[in-house]
């Protein structure tokens, strides 16, 4: 998580790719939401990232393909991604907790 830290340095990041890195937590994500511009991010695999690592993803709003496929998520952090009105894809491939409430938060995205 501290390595992506430096993630803030780097405000005009489009696209990023995090696939199978299981020491990601998800308070490293939160220097995702400098990343204003960010359009892609692929969380794929990274079995540690829960519902509350998912909080500081409504600062992305320019979001367009999220991937948290077999990511550890019961899917009410979903609702961070309100703010994503132009989210075209949500892979959750593989994310065997999500529940019918976790997935009743996708209906507030616009």
């Amino acid at each position: 998580d501290d390595g992506l830290l430096s993630l803030r340095e780097l405000p005009s990041l489009t696209s990023f790719h995090l696939q199978e890195c299981g020491s990601v937590i998800g308070i490293g994500l939160q220097a995702l939401a400098a990343a204003k511009d960010l359009k892609v991010l692929n969380l794929c695999q990274c079995y540690n990232i829960t519902d509350m690592g998912l909080s500081s993803f409504s600062a992305l709003i320019s979001l367009t393909y999220l991937d948290l496929g077999e990511c550890n998520i019961v899917g009410t952090g979903l609702r961070a991604l309100s703010s994503a009105t132009g989210l075209k894809s949500l892979d959750l491939n593989g994310c065997v907790k999500i529940s019918d409430v976790g997935l009743s938060v996708l209906s507030t995205i616009s």
